[in-house]
């Protein structure tokens, strides 16, 4: 029977030896680097959802706010509530919103302009 060359074994011993030493001194500060990317992936992955959920809340709260003050401003002026605001491109319209005249009372002039007041300061 043939017995192991000890040329053969010294070669297994220094390839243990490099092992050891890239497992040390660069594998292991490489899997730590993935490591810590990856745990900062997850960070802002976290942050970017919790973004987008307050994001979503104040676009929520906005449409509220939006609604509310569309219902109080019909409220104020019923006699707007029906028509509708938007101004088409054509002269005739331009001009009967241009002639009409809004008669407010004092009162509810000023809770109207509260009312915008108090939105635009929570809406910032």
């Amino acid at each position: 029977m043939n017995a192991p060359n000890i040329t053969l074994l010294i070669q297994a011993f220094n390839f243990f030896i490099a092992y050891t030493i890239l497992r040390a001194y660069i594998f292991a500060p490489a899997l730590q680097i993935l490591n810590q990317q990856e745990s900062e992936k997850k960070k802002l992955e976290k942050a970017i959802s919790a973004t987008m959920l307050k994001k979503e809340s104040l676009l929520m709260h906005v449409q509220e706010r939006w609604v509310s003050i569309k219902k109080a401003l019909c409220e104020l002026m019923p006699s707007l509530g029906m028509k509708s605001l938007v101004i088409n491109s054509t002269m005739h319209q331009k001009e009967l919103l241009q002639n009409q005249q809004i008669d407010l009372s004092d009162e509810k002039r000023q809770k109207l302009k509260r009312m915008i007041r108090n939105s635009v300061v929570e809406v910032k």
